[in-house]
This record gives C-alpha cells, sequence and structure tokens, in this order.
C-alpha cells in the first residue's frame, strides 16, 4: 500500500504496547478472555460512582490499567487454532492496512456498513427522521 501514516488503531495498539511479538502474547486466549472480563467490571465501576463518588475512579484506574498491561502477562499461545487469536490476528491485519497489502481472497466488492451510509439515497434506510427532513425540504423546493 502507499500510505504509511499509521491508521488511529494503529496508534490504539501502540498505546497499549501492541507491537511486534506484543500481538502473540495477546493472541493467547487467556489474554482475549481476561479482557472481556474487563468490561462489566468497568461498566460497574463507572455505574458505582453514585454511591462511591470520587472514590469510584480507583476501580476505573485498575481496569483500565489492566486492559493496557494485559499482554504482558501472557505467553505466546501453544495454538492459534481458536477464534480469540484468530479475532486478535484480524484486528492487526486491521490495524496495519495501511501498510500491509491484503489478500486478495479478503478483498470484496461487498459495501460495508461504513460504507453504506456514503452511498446517496441509500441513506435513508439507516435514518428514517433524516429520511423526511429530506423528502420535506425536497418538497419545498419544488
Amino acid at each position: 500500500m502507499d500510505s504509511t501514516a499509521p491508521t488511529m488503531e494503529q496508534r490504539i495498539a501502540r498505546l497499549f504496547g501492541l507491537t511486534g511479538d506484543k500481538w502473540m502474547q495477546h493472541a493467547n486466549p487467556m489474554s482475549v478472555w481476561t479482557r472481556f472480563a474487563v468490561v462489566p467490571l468497568l461498566a460497574l465501576a463507572i455505574w458505582s460512582r453514585a454511591w462511591l463518588g470520587w472514590y469510584s475512579v480507583i476501580p476505573i484506574a485498575l481496569a483500565l490499567t489492566w486492559m493496557m498491561i494485559n499482554p504482558l502477562f501472557f505467553p505466546v499461545p501453544r495454538s492459534t487454532r481458536n477464534w480469540a487469536s484468530k479475532g486478535v490476528f484480524g484486528e492487526r491485519v486491521y490495524a496495519e492496512r495501511n501498510t500491509v497489502e491484503l489478500p486478495a481472497q479478503f478483498l470484496t466488492q461487498v459495501p460495508n456498513v461504513a460504507s453504506v451510509e456514503r452511498m446517496g439515497e441509500r441513506q435513508q434506510w439507516l435514518d428514517p427522521f433524516e429520511a423526511v427532513l429530506l423528502e420535506r425540504n425536497r418538497s419545498e423546493e419544488r
């Protein structure tokens, strides 16, 4: 690919320390599962601010810290033949999409969700309220 500017996902991966072999450590299923386990704990910590007040910052900070250092605690997996590892590899391919050419079998002409909104009149499928406003503006112009 011709663009060498890092994607937003690459910047986030670097922030989390995911470079080189760290991706392989993150591909360990235990790393993936323990990261997923943090999401409800983080939600609970944020929700608990009502009764903990400013002390809710402590569990929030702990959860976010665990998310950042999680790949450091797991070894490279013995096998990557599981959905968690494959998902991490897909995450890495997507993050590095500006610097790594995708194999032809993974390229598709089928529009993805992000491109559907840019398809002109098809935008009406996504937002009925906006479709009504567009139709009203068209009728006023006539």
